[in-house]
């Protein structure tokens, strides 16, 4: 996907049972960015939404959230991926350089 920066989006985890219906984690699932520096990530309070403001130019990565799929005892750990690429901030302005042909 991509985004701008400086621009909040909200995230949502949709699971899906192997008949293809909707369906839940067990238990509150887990976000994460690829770099932690080029995003802000507030997750929701049931863990299935997070808002993401990304913050540098020209950057790609990842956004991975990762819930329990296993229903009661034991674990199986399901990741979701979404891959982003961030734009360059809209030109307003800028110079002409000249340099001297030797």
């Amino acid at each position: 996907m991509i985004v701008k920066i400086n621009v909040p989006y909200v995230a949502t985890a949709k699971p899906v049972a192997a008949s293809g219906n909707p369906t839940k984690f067990d238990g509150k699932p887990t976000w994460a960015v690829t770099d932690p520096n080029t995003a802000t990530l507030v997750v929701s309070e049931d863990g299935y939404t997070a808002q993401i403001t990304f913050l540098k130019f020209d950057d790609a990565g990842q956004v991975t959230c990762i819930g329990d799929g296993k229903q009661g005892p034991g674990e199986n750990p399901i990741p979701l991926i979404a891959d982003y690429v961030t734009l360059a901030e809209d030109a307003v302005s800028g110079t002409i350089t000249f340099v001297e042909v030797v």
